[in-house]
């Protein structure tokens, strides 16, 4: 009887405990939790003066997993900096992020959607999972990226430290021996740190290049490529939004005098090779709007290219068409970035490369949907070797 009583005793406890929700952990990111039951509501965390309060990423424990497990997250009065409001939508996917193990990811079923809000089913949770806006990239993952992918080819480097003293992790890319007459390429992600989905590509991109290919040793025989995973690492390391931050993002901050300490360095080595008029590719990777459903370009306007950029942007276009196929496909859709963008669109990063770029130079921004069935890290890092052989074919 004692022992009926026991177990009895022990189920119920099971039952009713209630799940935690935890975000003290790199990248995570909630506030005003509602626990009750196999469900949980929760809000984006974040501060408006760090950007979009569109990111969320949280572990929990002590669900039930004979039940379905339902997450609901509330949108509503989203912020920027200086007090401004967003769409709700930002912070709403059709499809939340889910994770057994926080490395292999998955997607929910489409949630329901209300004015400000959205709820979604997970119908065999486990009891320890963690649930996310999308499938995080973490300094973490910069870091062991650059443990698995270091050789003589593929070269670790610290770019700089940041405001809140963290590093920024690069790399260089490139066949040993002399490369004093290689073609430079640059790319880099998450100049907004909610942009997860961009560090995938970019991993994609960086794995093939630095892989034992033909085509990709080729490249390095002819070019020396930076990659630099997460220019705005202090954000993504605390759950912050970053776009459209105080006093400017990353990505607003391609000037003569740049506010963040990763665009000064990046500045710094960009323009030891633009003096030497090697640089001939600019790449900034990110993720759009969350009605954009299909990969996509920002260009520079036509006015302050030259003919020889504007014929090599037409090649680069070109190449990805055909190089970049698949769940996110580029198609050949294309917007401009200019005046009528942003005030600051001048020091747009891709915009100031071309103006300070030599002739037959491309710069672009590669927008990669997150707002899609299939945008998670396998089919991200798919477009990222997409993008990579489409270099490959531009360079030949």
């Amino acid at each position: 009887m004692k022992l009926i009583i026991l177990l009895l005793f022990s189920l119920s406890t099971f039952v009713t405990a209630e799940i935690k929700v935890l975000f003290d952990f790199e990248g995570g990111s909630a506030k005003n939790i509602i626990v009750k039951e196999n469900s949980v509501t929760l809000s984006p965390g974040g501060t408006g003066d760090k950007g979009f309060t569109c990111w969320w990423y949280v572990k929990l424990e002590n669900v039930n997993p004979d039940e379905a497990l339902q997450i609901t997250v509330n949108a509503a009065g989203l912020k920027q900096s200086r007090g401004r409001g967003i769409s709700s939508s930002w912070a709403l996917p059709d499809r939340i992020s889910y994770s057994f193990d926080n490395v292999e990811w998955n997607h929910s079923e489409k949630g329901k959607k209300t004015k400000s809000a959205s709820s979604w089913i997970i119908n065999k949770p486990q009891k320890e999972m963690w649930i996310a806006w999308g499938a995080p990239y973490l300094p973490s993952h910069s870091k062991k990226l650059a443990e698995r992918l270091k050789s003589a080819h593929c070269i670790p480097f610290i770019l700089c430290k940041t405001r809140g003293n963290r590093e920024v992790q690069a790399f260089k890319v490139t066949e040993p021996g002399n490369s004093s007459d290689r073609k430079v390429i640059w790319v880099q992600a998450r100049q907004h740190a909610w942009e997860a989905g961009s560090s995938w590509v970019g991993e994609g991109f960086l794995e093939w290049i630095a892989g034992d290919s033909k085509e990709a040793q080729e490249l390095r025989q002819k070019s020396l490529i930076y990659y630099i995973p997460i220019m705005d690492v202090d954000n993504v390391a605390t759950g912050n939004g970053g776009k459209e931050q105080h006093p400017h993002d990353h990505n607003r901050d391609w000037s003569n005098m740049p506010h963040w300490n990763s665009v000064a360095a990046a500045q710094k080595i960009l323009k030891g090779h633009l003096a030497e008029q090697r640089t001939v590719l600019f790449i900034d990777l990110h993720n759009p709007g969350p009605g954009d459903k299909e990969t996509f370009l920002f260009l520079s306007p036509a006015e302050i290219q030259s003919d020889s950029n504007k014929k090599a942007q037409a090649k680069f276009i070109e190449s990805l068409k055909k190089g970049v196929s698949g769940d996110l496909a580029f198609k050949g859709k294309v917007k401009v970035s200019g005046v009528g963008y942003h005030p600051l669109w001048k020091s747009i990063s891709k915009t100031w490369f071309l103006l300070n770029s030599k002739e037959s130079s491309a710069g672009v921004t590669i927008e990669v949907p997150w707002n899609h069935s299939k945008s998670l890290p396998a089919s991200y890092k798919k477009t990222g070797e997409g993008i990579a052989r489409s270099v490959f074919s531009y360079l030949e």
